[in-house]
């Protein structure tokens, strides 16, 4: 097998032309041409300093973010769009003190 990354469109395309079966994507919705299977539910870690007190702790409830100074993942990661969905779940709002504008992208 040969991973291959890039744009959205691209991939559909590769599994619509059958230069590939199967592809591993964030952001996808049934159709009638192509199924969605779960792989795996994103699961969204914290990353603090030692010395913050969420390092001592096994889990952070969102809400407990609202008061935190955070910094955001570029907004077409796929941890941002799992972020925004769970502080859309959970009715918490988050206003970042730093937006990662720049990605690395892999093709």
């Amino acid at each position: 097998m040969s991973p291959r990354y890039g744009e959205d469109e691209a991939v559909i395309q590769a599994i619509d032309e059958r230069k590939a079966d199967v592809a591993v994507m964030t952001n996808s919705q049934d159709g009638e041409r192509f199924l969605t299977v779960p792989f795996r539910r994103h699961r969204l870690t914290t990353l603090v300093p030692a010395s913050q007190p969420f390092s001592t702790r096994d889990q952070v409830h969102l809400s407990e973010l609202e008061n935190e100074r955070m910094v955001f993942r570029v907004a077409d990661s796929c941890s941002h769009h799992a972020f925004q969905k769970a502080m859309v779940t959970h009715d918490v709002s988050i206003e970042p003190v730093l937006a990662v504008k720049r990605a690395r992208r892999c093709l």
